[in-house]
């Protein structure tokens, strides 16, 4: 996984877990490269967004699986970073 997969999995990953089940991201050629890879591995699934050069992107459910936890507490409320 590339650095800037790993980071839009774990944005989405984090925003997932705020209850945002969908995120807007700025539409460039890096965050597509990103997505595109993340969908062929069935990590997320995404779209042109509603606002011009923007996408929107979530987890797929088989990710929410496979990287979020039921027992996840956040570390600023003592859990392990």
């Amino acid at each position: 996984m590339t650095p800037t997969e790993d980071l839009v999995l774990e944005l989405l990953i984090a925003r997932t877990r705020l209850g945002h089940h969908i995120w807007t991201l700025s539409a460039n050629s890096t965050v597509k490269k990103a997505l595109s890879s993340l969908e062929v591995k069935g990590e997320v699934g995404w779209k042109h967004g509603i606002v011009e050069r923007t996408y929107l992107a979530w987890l797929t459910d088989d990710a929410k699986i496979r990287h979020m936890s039921n027992d996840y507490v956040a570390p600023i409320l003592g859990g392990q970073p």
